[in-house]
Parts: structure tokens; sequence; C-alpha cells
């Protein structure tokens, strides 16, 4: 989930879920779960989120913030700043590496990717 903070030093920094809470009637982070790993610990996960911000036309609003990944009974336990990726990489244009928060519950770390004119399949 991506929060409104700009690190991942703590609870605090991180913030909370960030949306446009004038525009929408509640949080749509909610809404999203992450499905099960296979017996590695190994997923992929790709979903759009309305976050009542044009992300379409100013993808950059997403620089910096904190992106949290969620354990099961909705703790912290991996986190990553988002930053402009290499121009080798388009169609991503932001990404994260996630690293355990120290004292989770679970270790897990990643990478988040924010694509721009990914088309459906």
């Amino acid at each position: 989930h991506v929060h409104s903070g700009y690190d991942c030093n703590g609870t605090e920094s991180q913030g909370g879920h960030w949306y446009n809470d004038t525009t929408l009637d509640s949080d749509p982070w909610t809404l999203v779960g992450y499905s099960a790993t296979d017996e590695d610990g190994y997923a992929q996960y790709a979903t759009c989120v309305h976050t009542g911000f044009d992300l379409v036309t100013t993808p950059d609003l997403l620089d910096g913030r904190a992106f949290v990944v969620h354990a099961n009974d909705g703790s912290r336990v991996s986190c990553g700043t988002i930053e402009s990726a290499g121009e080798d990489l388009e169609p991503t244009i932001l990404e994260a590496a996630t690293l355990p928060i120290p004292g989770a519950s679970a270790t897990v770390e990643g990478f988040v990717n924010v694509m721009e004119e990914v088309q459906p399949m």
C-alpha cells in the first residue's frame, strides 16, 4: 500500500494509507489484499487502486512516498520508498525495493513497480 509518509524509519514517518480523502468517502487500500505465496514465499501481484489523485498526468505525486507491505493481520512487515525508475525499465516509471521492517512478525522483501500505459491483454 502507498502510504502518506516519505520514509520507512517508523510508523509515524510512514504515515497512513495515501489517498485523497476530500474526493473519496473511504480508504481504497482497505479493499486491496494479497494472494497467497508459493511454498518458497514468492508471489506476484498486479492491481490498480483509485486513490482520488490524477496519477495518469502526475505520477510524480508518488515519488518519495513510503510503500508498505502488510501481513494478513494488518501489521507492517516491509517498507521501501518509491523512486523514479531508469528509462531502460519502461513502461515502469517508478519503483520501490521493500525491505523487512525491524521487529516485524515476518521477513518480507520485494520490488514494487508503478507502470504507465499498460494495455490489457
